[in-house]
């Protein structure tokens, strides 16, 4: 224990003669200290005098309430002193941050061409400001904000930015009149030479400050900002050539972009954001600046995006996920320990310093319903915002976009039906199962008997999603008050195929969810006979279905005319056999074939199967397109609105 103990005190002693406190041995005032809330200070420190570090002057009102983030910078020219920056440096200090730059504290009117800098020195000022954050005896000691990070440079400083890139401890960079070359052979010798590749390894939000078609580093960083879509990526431009703006008082417009980005990034300022953000971003309102943009926030963390509401299918209380007016959407999620929340068929979502991510749609979405999910660091899952709706599968999120029309499927001040859930035993799969079934307004009130549709889903769906997804009940209710549609049974059930047809299964298209023809005809209709009051005859039965549904209907009615006297696809998938019909017996028996499509789906070819059945002699063909709507719900609920209409009026 004892030589334990001596070999504890030999090491410690080792540490305390290698590692310095944080000491200033000299220092100097550029200009008034800068233009920021904290006037600041050029110093060169003892324990990393090979580095140049701007600070305020007064750290005290810096701690555990306040931290100060850090900037650490790399040169122009890969120059070891930051000669020609330091006016726009310690304007960044003077804002409440510690920037650590590579190389000497420069004198006036003295240049450092000397020995070269190198990339690590950017490594160097990181590990010396997190050592000195946990030393009790440093002035910074618990004052430094080491979970916020940024890492900067000019030119050759650029390049070494990227060059470090990669290190987990940065928050966020900046890329200043530079960008890595097309051809890194054609790197000036001395500078990181790194490819184009080196863009994927950026896990941070990043900016390119650049100076214009002028600016040397001009074409090489527009090309780095178009490579780069996986992080929130900004390039700003301001025609002022490579020289940039960084000798100019308190730095020029270069530190004003270079400030609010830093405030946003590392303190979660939201009024910083906003030079950034909106169409006009407050940068353009400034002359002379133009910004390009991807896979930013376009939202301030903490409120609300003027014009938006709570999505109408969020749980009651849930203010995420927003719609506008305009018809853009806004998500929020709270996932802090997250490398990575994406949103399915949107994009990546933007990390805040708070543990949110935040996501704006750049335009309007199409109008209606739409599933959605979130994947969490490759993990997918539905957002607990939202009512769950059973769609692509899984039980997923889902997002209404207000239609134009939309009054025809809202719930309104009419009598209302009821769906209620009917469980059987099926013969045909020895299963027991559920079906949903609407019965109308004035079926409570007596003993008439009604006719009945049965309503199919789509693939990957089940029997709950034409009264979730399709606001089914709302439509016929709506219909019915109107007059529009006589009173009806609806009966939707599950078509067997709630798993995406997959032909690695080994099953063929012909045979996926093939087999609810005969739980149809022998275990549902019969159910329903038993236990419902229904007019049992093929004049007053009906059947339809959404994409898969709509094949199913096509192979269970055509084959069955003695069953059904009406049918609808909607999308449907597949086509219609017209071998399989005798023109004189489907016009005798079938009253009604609706065919309805979405604009954006492809209508051609409905119509072109509509005209081969007209020519072929067949006299009930309806035909409906859904405007500018495609496979999707809004498509299928106009087509319930429609074909409705058209049932069991026949004399």
């Amino acid at each position: 224990m004892k030589k334990l103990f001596c070999l504890a005190l030999a090491f410690l002693a080792l540490v305390s003669t290698n590692v310095l406190n944080a000491q200033d041995i000299a220092t100097k005032l550029i200009e008034d200290g800068g233009s920021g809330p904290y006037k600041a200070i050029m110093a060169t420190d003892e324990s990393l005098q090979t580095h140049t570090i701007f600070k305020p002057i007064n750290l005290e009102p810096f701690g555990r309430r306040q931290l100060l983030p850090v900037l650490v910078w790399g040169n122009g020219a890969c120059a070891n002193s930051p000669f020609e920056h330091y006016r726009f440096l310690n304007e960044i200090a003077s804002n409440g941050f510690l920037v650590i730059a590579i190389g000497v504290m420069p004198e006036d009117g003295v240049r450092y061409p000397g020995n070269g800098s190198e990339s690590k020195q950017l490594i160097d000022a990181i590990d010396w400001a997190i050592a000195q954050n946990a030393d009790p005896n440093s002035q910074y000691y618990q004052k430094i904000d080491v979970n916020n990070i940024a890492a900067a440079g000019m030119s050759c400083g650029g390049l070494q930015t990227l060059d470090v890139c990669q290190d987990p401890r940065l928050k966020t960079i900046m890329v200043c009149n530079s960008g890595l070359f097309v051809n890194p052979s054609t790197a000036v010798s001395g500078m990181p030479s790194n490819g184009k590749d080196k863009l994927n390894q950026i896990h941070t939000p990043v900016i390119y400050i650049l100076g214009g078609e002028s600016d040397i580093a001009y074409g090489n960083g527009m090309d780095d900002f178009k490579r780069i879509n996986h992080v929130p990526a900004v390039a700003v431009n301001y025609p002022v050539g490579h020289g940039g703006t960084y000798a100019q008082p308190h730095g020029g417009e270069f530190s004003i972009v270079a400030v609010a980005w830093l405030k946003w990034w590392l303190k979660g300022d939201k009024a910083a954001a906003n030079l950034f953000l909106g169409k006009p971003s407050g940068l353009e309102k400034r002359a002379g600046w133009t910004i390009e943009k991807k896979n930013l926030p376009e939202l301030t963390l903490d409120e609300f995006p003027a014009g938006t509401k709570p999505n109408e299918l969020n749980i009651k209380g849930a203010e995420w996920p927003r719609v506008g007016s305009d018809g853009r959407t806004y998500f929020k999620v709270y996932a802090p320990d997250a490398e990575r929340v994406e949103i399915s068929y949107r994009g990546p979502m933007t990390r805040g310093n708070d543990g949110w991510w935040t996501y704006a749609s750049e335009q309007p979405e199409v109008e209606g319903f739409h599933y959605y999910t979130l994947s969490i660091d490759g993990v997918t899952v539905a957002d607990k915002n939202t009512r769950p709706f059973f769609g692509t599968g899984i039980w997923a999120s889902g997002i209404e976009i207000p239609a134009p029309d939309r009054d025809f499927y809202e719930v309104k001040d009419v009598p209302h039906g009821v769906v209620s859930e009917s469980v059987y035993y099926s013969n045909v799969r020895n299963e027991w199962r559920r079906c949903f079934v609407y019965t109308p307004a004035e079926y409570a009130k007596g003993k008439k008997k009604y006719p009945v549709l049965y309503l199919q889903h789509g693939m990957a769906e089940d029997e709950t999603g034409w009264n979730n997804q399709g606001r089914m009940s709302a439509i016929m209710d709506n219909l019915i008050a109107e007059g529009k549609a006589v009173p009806m049974i609806v009966v939707m059930d599950s078509g067997n195929i709630e798993v995406a047809f997959n032909a690695r299964s080994g099953q063929s298209r012909d045979e996926y969810g093939a087999d609810f023809t005969d739980v149809l005809l022998k275990d549902i209709i019969p159910h329903i006979e038993k236990n419902f009051r229904v007019k049992a005859d093929r004049e007053n039965r009906a059947m339809a279905g959404l994409s898969w549904g709509g094949m199913q209907t096509y192979w269970t009615v055509l084959p069955h005319l003695d069953v059904f006297s009406y049918m609808g696809g909607f999308s449907g998938a597949g086509s219609l056999d017209i071998n399989q019909i005798d023109p004189v017996e489907f016009n005798k028996k079938m009253h009604v074939l609706f065919m309805g499509i979405g604009e954006a789906e492809g209508p051609a070819r409905v119509q072109a199967t509509a005209d081969q059945l007209r020519a072929a002699g067949v006299t009930n063909v309806v035909t409906y397109v859904s405007p500018k709507t495609a496979h999707e719900f809004l498509t299928w609920r106009r087509c319930l609105r429609e074909f409705a209409p058209l049932l069991f009026k026949k004399k």
